[in-house]
This record gives structure tokens, sequence and C-alpha cells, in this order.
């Protein structure tokens, strides 16, 4: 019996040994190759802003993309539509609150693949529904948004200032401020959306 059980349990060691040893790590980097962008698209004004200081880390197995961990993270002060003021009012206390609550962030749960293609190799990419916990003004929700990522593998020169294993993963999807804590007064309901429509191109390395 005791020769039986230590069997499994060092059968289950080497399982969970090798699952962990197929995970590739991969960083995302502030840098103008990863952004995030939102559109509030109002009866009187549309208004966009973009961030580049988007960052955090994922990992995944190459061969079975839907065994994927990881999270990004976008500081609420970095989302910049062009009007400094408008930027100062939406970071305020009245609004997103960064003082109090400085990032925007998502961590991934599970990845259910879409498609023919399971598995990430050199070229390829792979579409999914990624679920996981969504924060913003302090509140989390449990959301589910729909996922692309594309693997490179480039060689030094092939890309100027780029070079290694590269994962690239881009989203879109909407959510509603009312929904995290965030009410538009009545006077600006005609000129600020309470949907926001919510896009994430993040470019990261191989670590």
């Amino acid at each position: 019996m005791m020769k039986s059980f230590l069997s499994l349990s060092l059968a289950a060691l080497v399982g969970l040994t090798a699952v962990a040893a197929s995970a590739t790590d991969f960083e995302i980097s502030t840098s103008p190759l990863s952004t995030a962008s939102y559109t509030s698209d109002a009866d009187l004004e549309t208004i966009s802003g973009t961030s580049v200081q988007v960052s955090g880390t994922i990992a995944t197995d190459l061969k079975d993309p839907s065994k994927t961990s990881g999270s990004f993270s976008i500081p609420v002060t970095s989302l910049l539509s062009g009007v400094p003021m408008r930027d100062e009012h939406m970071a305020g206390k009245d609004w997103l609150n960064a003082a109090e609550f400085p990032n925007i962030t998502f961590a991934i749960k599970s990845l259910k693949l879409k498609g023919d293609n399971k598995a990430l190799t050199a070229g390829s990419s792979v579409q999914a529904d990624a679920t996981g916990d969504f924060t913003l003004h302090g509140v989390t929700k449990t959301i589910t948004i729909p996922v692309r990522a594309s693997y490179r593998e480039i060689a030094a020169g092939q890309v100027y200032g780029l070079e290694g294993n590269i994962l690239r993963i881009e989203t879109s999807f909407s959510i509603k401020l009312s929904d995290y804590g965030v009410n538009i007064p009545a006077g600006l309901t005609a000129k600020v959306a309470n949907e926001l429509a919510l896009t994430v191109k993040a470019t990261a390395k191989q670590k």
C-alpha cells in the first residue's frame, strides 16, 4: 500500500514538473509596441485616449495555449486623450480616482480556444475567449473577452529594434462605467458615454 502511494505521488510530482516545464514565460514591457486605448462615443462627443504604458506577464504552453495564465496593467494617468484638462478630470476623484486606484488590470483565469488552430508555432496565431478578473476604480468583475494571440520568432536584424521569441496579444471589448462605481453626472451624459470600448494590443518578449 505504501509503495503504491509513493509511486502515485512520484508520478503526480513528475506530471506537475512536466506541466511547469512546458510553460513559456513572456513579459510585456512598457513601449510603443504595447498600447491600450478607449473610446467614449456619446451623443454629442466622441472621446478617445491611448496609453503606451502597458505592462504584464504571460505564461503559456505553446503546444496548448489553453494552458495560459498572466495579467496586464495600465496606469490610469497614462491614458491620454490630447486634452490635458480632460485627462486630469478623468483621473480625478470624481471619475476614475487614480490617486486611490492607480491601475486598470486584467488577470486571466482561463482560456478557451476557438477555431481550428490549437497551437502556437512560428508565424501562427490562435483565437480564444479569455475569462478573468477585470479591475477598474477599485471594483473587480469576472468578464470574458475575445483574444487573438500571435507567435513570432524574430532573428537578429530581421526587425529593427526587436528580436527573440515574441507573443502578440490583441483584444477589444466594452465595459460600462456604472458597473465599476463610476457615475456620470446628469449634465454630462450627452458628452460622456457610460459604455467604453477598450482595445489592448500588447507585445510580449520571451524571458
